[in-house]
């Protein structure tokens, strides 16, 4: 009876613990947010599914559809999602996960050299708590490949390709949508998209001591100073028209001012493009 118990206690904290990690990853995975309480409480139930599940004469077809029933239990009880297709999601991600778990600590089990009697029983000399371990490094890996994910998908979001032509040559740029520039000429009311100094020398031939001397540009459309604030005090810039500006990312022409930084631009991009210039 005490070898019984201490086998119990074993299975409940082992199927508790890996339960949690797939509900966590799963929810990560989605970006849904989840209750510990409700949580605990589908971890409860799958740990005492893994205890009972043996004790009752189920086997084959039927066997796999209990199981199948306990993981939609699970995530119905650990899911916050309020719809149907959201709950339908998580519940395949979990049945996705828990497939990869399984394959890796049968893999992990396989490699200590394991074997399987007549009977399908699998005996090995690996410890569970080293099969734990890997399991929650590779969740480990999970969660950073999902947060990484999502962090470039965010600034693939205001990224756009804009086709410039100025003074009769066009070349395609690679803006970043930065909230926080609403700089605006006075005089037309345009929006202002900003390159840096760098950028508008190669594109047109100009001499930059012109620019950084506030020289009068004649060359370029529409070409003249404008006051702006920055962290550092006030400064002027030089911005002018350029022959056309289109958003290639949605096809759509930009009525905006070309901005000349004197500053350089991260070198992720060639371009700042502001709210009032969309």
């Amino acid at each position: 009876n005490l070898y019984m118990k201490v086998y119990i206690e074993q299975v409940f904290f082992n199927n508790f613990f890996i339960d949690f990690l797939l509900v966590t990853l799963t929810a990560t995975s989605l970006r849904q947010k989840l209750h510990f309480f409700r949580v605990c409480i589908a971890c409860v139930f799958a740990s005492l599914s893994a205890i009972l599940l043996p004790l009752v004469y189920v086997e084959g077809v039927y066997l796999y559809v209990v199981k199948v029933v306990c993981g939609a239990v699970i995530c119905i009880v650990a899911c916050s999602a309020k719809t149907f297709k959201d709950n339908t999601l998580f519940f395949i991600v979990f049945l996705s996960y828990t497939l990869l778990f399984g394959g890796l600590s049968f893999a992990l089990i396989c490699i200590s050299g394991a074997s399987v009697d007549g009977l399908g029983q699998i005996s090995y000399s690996l410890p569970i708590w080293l099969v734990n371990l890997m399991l929650v490094l590779y969740a480990t890996f999970m969660f950073k490949v999902t947060k990484v994910f999502y962090a470039k998908q965010k600034i693939s979001n205001f990224n756009y390709k804009l086709k410039l032509t100025v003074l009769g040559k066009s070349k395609t740029i690679t803006a970043y949508l930065d909230t926080g520039n609403t700089l605006v000429d006075n005089l037309t009311g345009k929006g202002v998209v900003v390159m840096s100094l760098k950028n508008i020398i190669k594109f047109t031939k100009l001499n930059p001591l012109d620019i950084i001397t506030k020289r009068p540009i004649s060359s370029l459309k529409n070409a003249h100073y404008i006051n702006y604030t920055t962290v550092s005090g006030n400064s002027n810039m030089l911005v002018f028209e350029p022959d056309s500006i289109v958003d290639k990312t949605n096809d759509k022409p930009l009525n905006c001012l070309i901005g000349v930084s004197v500053v350089g631009l991260n070198n992720n991009f060639e371009a700042l493009l502001g709210p009032m210039a969309l």
